[in-house]
């Protein structure tokens, strides 16, 4: 019986080491089998649990700029980003009634709402969908939903009256969730949002989850795509990625400025959000997108230059003034449950 059990153990390991060298000959990188997801996932719960005990009720690195709007009702602030050509700054909101998703503009300086708009689509059909990131772009905002980023005219928003409606001018279908953006030039991200559960809620796609260097595995991705020539992007409805960046789990958010890459991360109700800064890590392999081989690159928690923790149920980042500032969705009346509930817009140092 002994000898029986030494000789699987030791066909197990053969078969391990195989694949290991078979990984390390090949273009591309080593999906995770599925039980090691599911090991991580438990362990990623059993650590949310036990630091429910350090929960902190002061976070001095996150400093208010002005209150977050149309927290009054059924909405739930998810993106953010800061349009420096009108030096405004812009959240998406998704409601939780039969509401139109929304728009909002506020003044960083003031604080004060400038305006707000209510989303819709090409049709004249209201866009109920669970919007997520927002980018600005040339003269655009860039909405996302879904597998979809929708284009959004600035014009088209000046222009509508103060809760009015406008309408979304082109589209562009991307290669997994559209969580979260950022755009930096003309390039725009899109990540999606990767969390275990055991009903498989936050799942990605298999060829998504792959070995990361220092035996890390991720289980989420995020592309970037060139948008130089947007009008032609967004009327085709599709474009191949420039890259992929392979993610950690729970990130909710993103910013770039060239040089630094920021996530913001989190997960549960309860623990603290966290902002890591990176500087990317390139692939030696290649991510086989859609029959696309396409540039791999990491971002690797335990290589961040910077982490800093701030209130829970952090979303969208974005640069401003040189820091990260971003948002919160605890502030919503969804969240009115919470021990810790951030309605502000914050920086970050």
């Amino acid at each position: 019986m002994t000898k029986t059990i030494i000789s699987i153990v030791l066909c197990i390991c053969l078969l391990f080491c195989a694949s290991v060298n078979a990984s390390a000959k090949s273009d591309y990188p080593r999906t995770v089998p599925g039980v090691i997801r599911v090991v991580d996932g438990i362990g990623e719960l059993l650590k949310s649990f036990v630091n429910l005990f350090s929960l902190k009720s002061r976070y001095p690195n996150s400093h208010p700029v002005c209150d977050i709007p149309e927290l009054d009702g059924d909405y739930v602030p998810q993106g953010f980003c800061y349009i420096d050509s009108m030096n405004l700054f812009a959240v998406t909101y998704y409601s939780t009634g039969d509401e139109n998703s929304i728009l909002a503009l506020i003044n960083p300086e003031t604080g004060e709402r400038v305006k707000t708009v209510k989303l819709q689509y090409a049709d004249l059909t209201p866009c109920l969908a669970h919007v997520g990131g927002v980018a600005d772009i040339g003269d655009s905002l860039l909405i996302s939903s879904g597998k979809t980023v929708r284009r959004l005219k600035f014009d088209a928003v000046i222009n509508a009256e103060d809760y009015g409606c406008v309408q979304f001018c082109g589209t562009l279908n991307t290669d997994m969730q559209a969580s979260y953006l950022c755009a930096y030039g003309n390039y725009l991200f899109v990540g999606q949002f990767y969390q275990f559960t055991f009903s498989g809620k936050y799942d990605t796609p298999k060829e998504q989850r792959i070995f990361a260097p220092k035996a890390k595995r991720h289980y989420a991705m995020c592309e970037q795509f060139d948008l130089s020539d947007m009008d032609k992007v967004f009327e085709d409805g599709k474009a191949v990625p420039y890259m992929v960046i392979s993610m950690p789990n729970s990130v909710q958010g993103i910013a770039y400025d060239g040089e630094t890459f920021v996530t913001s991360s989190s997960g549960t109700v309860s623990n603290a959000s966290r902002l890591r800064y990176y500087n990317l890590t390139q692939s030696d392999k290649k991510f086989n997108l859609n029959g696309n081989d396409v540039p791999l690159f990491y971002i690797i928690e335990k290589n961040a230059v910077q982490m800093i923790k701030i209130p829970p149920m952090s979303e969208g980042i974005d640069f401003y003034n040189g820091k990260v500032a971003g948002i919160f969705e605890s502030g919503a009346n969804k969240f009115s449950y919470v021990r810790i509930r951030t309605p502000y817009i914050c920086i970050f140092e």
